[in-house]
């Protein structure tokens, strides 16, 4: 029991004090019992008083007098009574009462699509201009409700009243309504916090979130139902717009090379009709594909197919656009960009044989058991000049498809493969073979194809490839005429960078892989060539060790006009490889024969097609970001790994980091990095909006740079420009208007006239507890006279009675 704080006078001046003193707001008084808070406590409690009234009652039989009984029993009752308060401390509770104020949220939209502008007046000033000319209602307002105001794009912002005063701009890079929802039911929620009445939400109904419309729409309408108050929309009155936007494009973000990669562009037309607009498909400033689009009455809604063929792997920047017309509202949404990686799924290779050989047999043995190697393989057993006695329906050979070749499928080609072929007998009047041979050179030097050589008596000089397109991208300069065929037996020797390159790599060890070449069996014979070409490198000579009687040559061909994407990486470089012999085979059969094994001629050929089609996984040099597209002011993190030539890890290496635009080639960063333990070294920066091309090089050779000494890596990524609020930039009134009706309130178009009856806000009457009052009325001396006056009397009447 708590200590006795009153005395009976002031409990009585207490009580007296709560009934006459005037209250400011409306009084709750209650009745409480706060001792024995558990019920069976309270039960417990009144069951004892009872039994011990019942046990009284029975005690009281040997007094003879009823009125001493019934008084005796009456004092007994009256102790009792006031015990069992004490022990249930009945107490007065008085709750002081307040009106509170009903909330109204005011959220206006300050995305950047809230800057366009309709007669010289940006939405945003619209809505300002609105709001100011109705100061009147909103200070009404204010005296009314609680009135709370925020600024909103893609998530909510307290704003206060300065977001109508023009202090807030029009920054926000995207709108997510669902956002915005959410986090009102968040702030308001249905019960136990302050009322809500309404929210009124300013803005064009652009939602720049990526569910579909559609599915977005059902979704905001079943958020708006949930609302614990009305949602009325405002929106500017739409102006007579004309724009051209591409919407959206269908498209895979990789692609296979070689391979048609195709997407759908949609295009969203208003303001124009029957007009005829270009849809360009670029790859840097050159012009893959246009499309003619033409514009019908009352349609705005169109779709574009369109495709490209990737020529290399590697991730590459694709632009679709449509040229603006002077009169559009937003000029931005009229180009998109994509970023696509293109990736291998088989190498494809053309192979086309003179004759068929012992060399022919062994290559074209391999290249069949490569699972990796789609092989089309072509060896000629007759040609259009023979001489035959049967007519050409009685032959079984089929026709050579020369057009169909190297016209419309010499792109899907990884690898040609020129064999001891002489192109001659197929160069008649109807065959244009020599035409022919400048798609190949097209191919290699446009393209980026890989173009390999094989000599022999139909080959180089032999085959009259001297003065034709092919000569041009060949490593070697061929002699006028037919070249020399030294036919002597001899074991080739790797040149110093032969020690080194992948092609002739048949060890990591520079020693032991000269060991492993100078082990190979002897072959004879070999095409002798007027001179090594500048820029080419030998790998293999002839035993005299003269560059000018090379045996195996490559080079890498790089295209006369490079576009500006091949200023920031190496993927249209084609190479061509020149193998002056057609007596490799010897490598494989002899070594056999000799009780060795054919591995090292298994691994030269292969080395040989990875060169050729540029297989990342002989790269030394990798480099890679964490992703492909940032947001403006994100962090880029660069990763470079280099290895040595044996593929390890190479600490210490320098690392000459080059940025360039994808837009101009310009360049617009130069770092040197050092590879650490790991052989890894790191960038992090913030660049600008747009895309770039990033190279790494790394000089293995200290010296000159040159093929076999430098290896270089690019990849591509982007600072994706903010530009979803203008990608539809029209004001979505229906959008507007459907998430105000399934919230139970209305959309209005400014301005409204007379807002405050048009809205006609619910402000019914909430009470809230403000203050509360106790008094308790067991802690006092008043209970404790009762029950000793009542004991006392009861002692002085059974005294005075003679009462035993």
């Amino acid at each position: 029991m708590e200590i006795l704080n009153l005395k009976f006078k002031d409990f009585v001046s207490e009580l007296l004090n709560l009934w006459q003193t005037p209250q400011a707001a409306p009084e709750q008084w209650h009745f409480s019992l706060t001792g024995a808070q558990e019920p069976w406590l309270k039960v417990l409690v009144m069951v004892l008083a009872l039994l011990a009234l019942f046990f009284s009652w029975n005690s009281l039989r040997g007094v003879p007098s009823l009125r001493h009984r019934l008084q005796i029993f009456f004092l007994r009752l009256v102790a009792v009574t006031a015990i069992v308060l004490m022990i249930l401390e009945p107490q007065l509770e008085m709750e002081e009462m307040a009106r509170i104020k009903n909330t109204v949220a005011i959220l206006i939209d300050h995305s950047r699509s809230m800057s366009l502008k309709d007669k010289g007046e940006s939405r945003l000033e619209t809505i300002r201009k609105f709001l100011s000319g109705n100061a009147d209602f909103l200070r009404s307002l204010g005296e009314d409700f609680e009135v709370n105001y925020f600024a909103f794009s893609d998530r909510l912002e307290e704003a206060g009243k300065e977001v109508i005063r023009g202090t807030v701009s029009p920054g926000g890079a995207a709108t997510d309504f669902t956002a915005v929802l959410r986090e009102l039911k968040r702030r308001y929620p249905a019960s136990g916090g302050r009322p809500t009445s309404a929210f009124l939400l300013f803005s064009d109904g652009a939602d720049t979130s990526s569910l579909p419309k559609a599915d977005k729409l059902e979704e905001l309408e079943v958020m708006a139902r949930n609302l614990p108050a009305p949602l009325y929309t405002f929106c500017p009155a739409p102006g007579q717009y004309k724009d051209i936007a591409i919407t959206g494009i269908s498209y895979d973000n990789f692609a296979f090379v070689r391979n048609p990669w195709r997407l759908e562009v949609k295009v969203k037309v208003r303001g124009y009709e029957e007009l005829t607009l270009p849809v360009l498909l670029k790859e840097g400033e050159n012009i893959l594909l246009s499309r003619a689009l033409k514009l019908q009455k009352g349609v705005e809604e169109y779709t574009v197919s369109m495709e490209a063929t990737p020529h290399a792997i590697g991730d590459y920047l694709y632009t679709v656009t449509i040229p603006p017309l002077s009169d559009e509202l937003v000029r931005e949404n009229n180009t998109v960009r994509l970023m696509v990686q293109v990736i291998r799924d088989k190498i494809r290779v053309l192979h086309l044989c003179g004759r068929p050989s012992w060399d022919e047999i062994f290559l074209r043995r391999i290249l069949k058991r490569d699972p990796s190697v789609d092989l089309i393989s072509f060896f000629i057993l007759r040609t259009p000049g023979d001489m035959v006695e049967a007519s050409g329906r009685e032959l079984s050979l089929i026709p050579f498809p020369v057009e169909e070749l190297f016209t419309r499928a010499l792109e899907g080609f990884d690898l040609v493969i020129f064999q001891n072929f002489d192109y001659r007998p197929y160069d008649a009047t109807m065959s244009r073979f020599n035409y022919y041979l400048a798609n190949v050179e097209r191919y290699v030097r446009q393209d980026g194809g890989g173009f390999l050589m094989i000599g022999g008596d139909l080959s180089f000089s032999h085959g009259g490839y001297d003065g034709t397109p092919v000569e041009d991208i060949l490593p070697v300069e061929l002699n006028e005429g037919l070249d020399a065929i030294d036919v002597s037996n001899f074991r080739p020797q790797l040149t110093p960078q032969g020690l080194t390159h992948p092609i002739t790599s048949l060890d990591y060890d520079p020693e032991r892989n000269r060991k492993l070449w100078e082990d190979m069996p002897e072959i004879k014979g070999y095409n002798q060539v007027k001179a090594l070409k500048r820029g080419a490198v030998a790998l293999s000579v002839h035993p005299g060790g003269e560059l000018s009687a090379p045996l195996l040559a490559v080079r890498e061909v790089v295209a006369s006009t490079p576009s500006p994407s091949s200023k920031a990486d190496s993927r249209q470089k084609g190479r061509v490889m020149a193998l002056l012999t057609d007596d490799s085979w010897r490598w494989n059969f002899l070594s056999i024969a000799g009780g060795g094994s054919n591995r090292n001629y298994i691994k030269f050929w292969r080395n040989a097609v990875r060169w050729l089609i540029k297989d990342p996984e002989l790269n030394l040099v990798r480099i890679t970001t964490d992703k492909k597209e940032y947001l403006p002011e994100e962090e880029v993190y660069i990763k470079v790994e280099v290895l040595g030539k044996d593929y390890k890890p190479l600490p210490g290496a320098r690392v000459d980091l080059t940025m360039v635009s994808s837009e101009n080639g310009e360049k617009v960063l130069e770092k040197t990095l050092e590879s650490n333990e790991a052989g890894h070294a790191y960038l992090d920066f913030k660049p600008q909006e747009g895309y770039y091309y990033i190279k790494a090089k790394v000089n293995y050779g200290g010296g000159e740079e040159s093929v076999e000494e430098l290896s270089e890596a690019s990849t591509l990524f982007g600072v994706k420009p903010a530009l979803e609020e203008f990608r539809e930039p029209w004001i979505e009134e229906s959008f507007l208007e459907r998430i105000a009706t399934a919230s139970g309130g209305r959309h209005l178009r400014l301005p409204v006239a007379e807002l405050e009856k048009t809205l006609s806000l619910r402000n019914p009457v909430v009470m809230k507890p403000v203050g509360k009052k106790t008094l308790p009325l067991w802690d006092n001396w008043l209970f404790f006279c009762i029950i000793l006056g009542a004991l006392s009397t009861e002692w002085w009447l059974r005294k005075g009675s003679g009462i035993r």
